[in-house]
């Protein structure tokens, strides 16, 4: 069975590839003005997500979460809804880390069995 951690890991890139693909879709209709901020809050949030991962796997709880809060800052447009799970982890990893990802005081190494 998978744990918690590897499936919010899991979900972290699964949010960076949708950001990506979102980017990719609408990237010819963003207006000339705005082309610059909408690609750098883009970038911004692609790699704020994909750092989300790698802090969860070094068992960097909140950093993570806050790195996912930023993520949110990605233009969804109509698809906002999709940002509300990350949201959720995100500010739960912020507030409360021990509620989803409980902690071994011997736990080592990447994704260890909590």
């Amino acid at each position: 069975m998978i744990s918690l951690r590897v499936a919010i890991h899991h979900g972290c890139l699964a949010w960076a590839g949708f950001i990506v693909l979102t980017a990719l879709v609408t990237a010819p209709a963003v207006n000339a003005d705005a082309l610059w901020i909408v690609a750098v809050l883009q970038l911004t949030a692609i790699t704020a997500a994909t750092a989300a991962a790698r802090q969860l796997r070094h068992q960097r709880d909140r950093s993570a979460g806050f790195l996912l809060c930023i993520s949110l800052c990605a233009p969804t447009y109509m698809a906002y809804v999709i940002g509300i799970p990350a949201l959720l982890v995100g500010l739960t990893l912020v507030i409360r880390p021990q509620t989803l990802l409980p902690r071994s005081p011997t736990a080592r190494g990447p994704f260890a069995p909590t």
